[in-house]
């Protein structure tokens, strides 16, 4: 019930720092997200992207920390989150990376990592406050994506529902136009975006080692 409330939702993408997980934790080369659909996706502007990616990490804090005081935590009264992840120790590291970075704004994250199917049907069962997931496109198309923001939607692991966001992703469906298609999902996207449905990390890569004769 906490995360109904839009200001906690907008607090835990303030305060995370993308830049600092990829570049200093992670280092698989992945780009930090501002959005839900990837870059590169057939027929789809990608304009859509969080207010936040242009504020400097001071001042996201500083708005995080304002909106915390305005819920009623502060230094004396920290929130306490369990975060659900998988025992991947990517994952691992990168949940070890944000319990600091939720520290500076009066969050006190909890860790609770369980082997991957198991955390999945936890997931399924909403059984979670915070909960790590990924998602590879099946097909290359944005709806691949949006569609799991879908009120009802056997992955909408965390029961977001906008029934603005349900009636762009309807009328895109039914639009031919490819322009004026992408143009409604990105409209969705920016819905979600600005709801705070999800916190972004970042957009995965793939690694591969090959000789440099090979082209």
């Amino acid at each position: 019930p906490m995360f109904r409330d839009k200001r906690l939702r907008e607090v835990l993408n303030l305060a995370m720092n993308r830049e600092e997980l990829v570049n200093k934790i992670r280092r698989l080369g992945e780009p930090p997200a501002y959005a839900d659909v990837p870059p590169g996706i057939a027929n789809f502007p990608s304009t859509a992207v969080m207010a936040m990616k242009s504020m400097p990490m001071a001042e996201r804090l500083a708005k995080a920390r304002a909106l915390m005081r305005a819920m009623g935590y502060g230094p004396d009264h920290h929130l306490k989150i369990n975060y659900l992840c998988s025992t991947n120790p990517d994952t691992v590291r990168s949940a070890a990376a944000l319990q600091g970075m939720y520290s500076k704004v009066w969050i006190d994250l909890s860790i609770v990592a369980e082997e991957r199917q198991v955390q999945l049907n936890d997931l399924r069962q909403h059984n979670f406050e915070i909960g790590f997931s990924a998602w590879v496109a099946d097909f290359n198309d944005p709806v691949n994506f949006l569609d799991l923001l879908r009120s009802g939607a056997s992955q909408n692991y965390g029961d977001y529902s906008n029934p603005t966001f349900d009636a762009l992703l309807d009328r895109a469906q039914r639009q031919a136009y490819l322009k004026t298609r992408g143009a409604l999902l990105n409209r969705a996207e920016q819905l979600a975006l600005d709801d705070y449905a999800w916190v972004p990390e970042y957009f995965g890569v793939t690694q591969d080692l090959v000789k440099p004769n090979v082209k």
